[in-house]
């Protein structure tokens, strides 16, 4: 994809999110009018596993992406690898410098 495109994509998507949550969302509760305990609580369960579900996906989606380069840290760190899977790995690391 291009710059151009994902910056739009993101723009897009972003005002969409924004629109939802600050205006829709919560212009849908003004019909309950005063919140009863009941579904008061049910709005606070549903921040609460917003809150958890969210912090899962920043949290671990990052590691799990970057998950083959915390292995070759840890590989080159510890010296756990063999000697040609070093060379090899810094030859090809070379090679993407020069390009």
């Amino acid at each position: 994809f291009s710059k151009d495109y994902c910056k739009m994509w993101i723009q897009k998507w972003g005002w969409a999110f924004t629109i939802v949550m600050v205006i829709i969302w919560p212009l849908l509760s003004l019909p309950a009018g005063v919140f009863s305990k009941d579904y008061w609580s049910m709005w606070v369960f549903i921040s609460i596993a917003w809150a958890f579900v969210a912090t899962f996906v920043i949290i671990w989606l990052p590691l799990y992406e970057s998950a083959d380069t915390f292995r070759g840290i840890f590989v080159a760190v510890t010296g756990m690898g063999s000697k040609a899977e070093l060379t090899a790995k810094g030859e090809e690391t070379t090679q993407d410098q020069t390009l």
